[in-house]
């Protein structure tokens, strides 16, 4: 059983809200038989929201939300909808109430294949320019009505606070797609002396995580051996690192990851920051429940074993998972949260750390970004200006991951895997984990903010930095078909 909520279609209904403010999102797309893509997002950034005092007026649906802010009785200001089906991922089944391509879910698969439009030009239509500022806070465009579905989903339309712009993986449904002969072919590629690697990564590499998955299921059925361990034997180092990574759920690749920056001497509290940053609150649900499974541990317990201090606090509270995820934006709200951030931090002798935790760990990006905007106004600087001043060490990369996140998702991955690429040597578990994670979900849009930024492509980098079929299979997968 999923755990996961509905999910809303996307058709653009124009008076209906979009529901979703900002959670990030990441997984696998699910193929479909007969689902076709329309034209992209058009829109670049979504239209900006009045500027408070500038005389615009603040439109407002007919229904309140009811009980106004978390609770609290309705202000005037606050942007008030009814609420709807929260999504988590789209749905891995469109049918007529969403029009964007079809997704992964795991552990439901789907066969047959769907239709994407080919990419052109610098950037996916709808896009907009790569390293553009996120507007003011303003409301994503309008949602359909919700259709239901389940499951640990990925989605092509990534809603970020109010950067909702359409997302493409590089790895994309195989339109002949088939379960048993592909089974063979990896079979053929192990059996005997010596290992076909140009086949492995060819295959692997143009399959989506849920025909991954039928394929390692069937593979058992058909020859009583499991893939993942005859992978494994077959093959070594970083390449063999890589696919094993590919033939996990993404659920099971999380939760080993996470386990592995703890359970060593030291821990990587940049890969804690980042997976828990950048998961909405049912992934890391799922996440939760996967850990438990596979290691008998309770994921809470560990990290508050392996950590200290306030920056425990702040890994604790995002992996609770109970952020808000509605897009509503609430202006009196956000004025009075920037003012206490300002207060906490630049307004007095000393910063309280657990006012800027309870705001950035809770409010919905959506929300969020107008309070980084209200704070410009009140304090005179960003706040990420604020947060250098006030704090350091690992709490300050906590606290800037969460803020880059909410503001510009792709241009944060493109910044994490030009830090595993740069200087002395390659940081190749985040390389391959970003890849990875990403390859179904926005890839496309992670290298364009990555050419924009360091004048060069990821594929370059890449290659520069990599061998052998390690490379072979990073570029496979960067690179698409």
């Amino acid at each position: 059983m999923s755990y996961y909520p509905p999910s809303a279609g996307f058709q653009g209904a124009s008076q209906q809200p979009y529901p979703f403010g900002g959670a990030f999102t990441s997984g696998y797309p699910q193929p479909q038989a007969n689902v076709s893509m329309p034209e992209p997002f058009s829109g670049g950034l979504a239209p900006s929201y009045p500027v408070p005092g500038s005389g615009s007026s603040i439109p407002s649906h007919p229904q309140s939300y009811p009980g106004g802010y978390m609770g609290v009785s309705p202000v005037p200001g606050m942007v008030s909808q009814p609420p709807v089906a929260m999504p988590s991922y789209q749905s891995a089944h469109m049918g007529s109430c969403a029009s964007y391509p079809p997704q992964s879910s795991y552990p439901a698969f789907a066969s047959s294949a769907s239709v994407y439009p080919p990419m052109m030009g610098p950037g996916p239509a709808g896009y907009g320019v790569p390293g553009a500022p996120v507007g003011a806070y303003s409301l994503p465009p309008a949602m359909a009505a919700p259709c239901v579905q389940s499951g640990y989903q990925a989605t092509s339309a990534v809603p970020i606070g109010t950067s909702l712009v359409q997302g493409h993986g590089t790895i994309r449904p195989h339109g002949m797609f088939n379960v048993e002969e592909d089974c063979k072919v990896l079979r053929k590629a192990m059996k005997g002396f010596g290992t076909d690697e140009k086949t492995i990564i060819d295959l692997i590499s143009r399959r989506t995580n849920s025909h991954r998955q039928q394929i390692r299921n069937l593979y058992k059925t058909m020859y009583g051996r499991d893939l993942v361990h005859d992978l494994s034997s077959e093959l070594s180092f970083k390449f063999k690192q890589t696919v094993l990574a590919l033939m996990m759920s993404p659920a099971e690749y999380d939760a080993e990851e996470l386990n592995k920056a703890i359970r060593y001497l030291g821990t990587d509290e940049e890969t804690l920051v980042e997976i828990l940053c950048t998961r909405t609150n049912q992934q890391l649900n799922e996440v939760k429940s996967v850990y438990r499974r596979l290691y008998n541990r309770e994921l809470e317990r560990d990290l508050i074993g392996d950590t200290s201090g306030h920056f425990r606090r702040l890994i604790v509270s995002l992996s609770t998972g109970g952020r808000r995820e509605d897009g509503y934006v609430d202006i009196q709200r956000a004025r009075m949260d920037a003012m206490e951030l300002y207060q906490a931090g630049e307004r007095r002798w000393g910063t309280d750390e657990s006012k800027f935790n309870q705001i950035l760990c809770s409010q919905s990006h959506a929300q969020l970004q107008a309070v980084f905007e209200e704070y410009k106004r009140v304090a005179h600087r960003t706040i990420e200006q604020s947060l250098r001043n006030e704090m350091s060490g690992e709490l300050l990369m906590g606290m800037l991951a969460i803020v880059s996140v909410v503001q510009n998702p792709r241009r944060y991955f493109a910044e994490r895997l030009h830090r595993a690429l740069r200087g002395v040597g390659t940081n190749d578990d985040a390389l391959i984990r970003v890849i990875v994670s990403r390859s179904e979900v926005d890839l496309v849009e992670i290298k364009h903010e990555f050419q924009y930024a360091y004048g060069q492509t990821l594929e370059a980098f890449i290659a520069d930095d990599t061998s052998g079929d390690y490379k072979k299979m990073l570029l496979a997968i960067v690179r698409g078909y």
